[in-house]
C-alpha cells in the first residue's frame, strides 16, 4: 500500500468535524481538480504493509480514522484496511472524489464522504456518469460535499439535490473552495433557498486552525 502520510489531527471535514482523528493519506489520485490542496500526495508515497499501517494508528491512539488522499479506492487492497480497521473497533471515513465506481467495495460499516464535483472542478464532464450512479451508492450513514466556487457551482449543486430528492438520502454538505469564494456570500445563497433546508454550511476546520499551507494536520 503506497501511503503518503499517517498523522493524528482533528478532523477538519465532514459530519465527524472536530473529532481528534487518525489520517492515512494515500498515494495516487485518478483526477487533477482545480481546487486540490494536497497535490504532493499525486506520487509521493511510501509502501507500507496493511499490518505496518495498523501499528502506527494504534500508536497514534485515536478512536477515528480517516482514509483520505489522493484517492483511497484508487488502492488495490483497500478493502483489506477497511476490513482491518473495522475489526479494530475503528470509527472509519474514507473520503472519495465520486469518481471511482463505488460498486463492489463493502462500505456498509464506514462512512463514505462523497466530494461530488461540479464544474469549477475541472472534472465533472468526463466523470459525470460514474459520480451520478455512485450517488444511488451512499445513504444516510454517508455524507455528500459540493465545493462551491462560485455561484453557477451553488445553481448546479443546487439543481441535483432537489432533482435526485438528496436531502432525503444523504448528510448534504456545502464548503466554499478556500479563498476563492467568501464564506458569507455562499451562506447568503443558502438562506435565500430554503428548499435547501436540511444542508449545512462547512468550512475546512484545519485551515482556520492551522496555516493552510501545513502539512500533517
Amino acid at each position: 500500500m503506497l501511503v503518503n502520510n499517517i498523522f493524528s489531527s482533528i478532523q477538519g471535514e465532514s459530519t465527524y468535524s472536530g473529532f481528534p482523528t487518525t489520517f492515512i493519506r494515500l498515494t495516487g489520485c485518478n483526477l487533477r481538480c482545480s481546487y486540490c490542496d494536497t497535490e504532493y500526495a499525486y506520487k509521493k508515497g511510501e509502501e507500507l504493509s496493511i499490518d505496518e499501517v495498523i501499528t502506527k494508528v494504534i500508536d497514534l491512539n485515536n478512536d477515528y480514522v480517516c482514509l483520505t488522499g489522493g484517492e483511497p479506492l484508487f488502492q488495490s487492497n483497500i478493502q483489506t484496511l477497511i476490513n482491518k480497521l473495522f475489526k479494530e473497533g475503528y470509527e472509519v471515513s474514507i473520503e472519495t472524489n465520486g469518481a471511482v465506481d463505488l460498486e463492489g467495495f463493502e462500505l456498509d460499516n464506514i462512512k463514505v464522504v462523497m466530494d461530488f464535483k461540479l464544474p469549477s472542478s475541472g472534472e465533472f464532464d468526463n466523470n459525470s456518469e460514474v459520480i451520478y450512479e455512485n450517488l444511488q451508492r451512499i445513504s444516510k450513514k454517508d455524507d455528500l460535499k459540493f465545493v462551491i466556487g462560485d455561484k453557477e457551482d451553488f445553481l448546479f449543486a443546487k439543481n441535483v439535490i432537489i432533482d435526485k430528492e438528496l436531502q432525503k438520502k444523504v448528510n448534504i454538505i456545502f464548503s466554499p473552495i478556500f479563498k476563492r469564494l467568501e464564506p458569507n456570500l455562499l451562506v447568503k445563497w443558502l438562506l435565500e433557498s430554503p428548499e435547501l433546508n436540511k444542508c449545512r454550511l462547512q468550512l475546512q476546520l484545519h485551515k482556520i486552525i492551522w496555516d493552510e499551507e501545513m502539512k500533517g494536520v
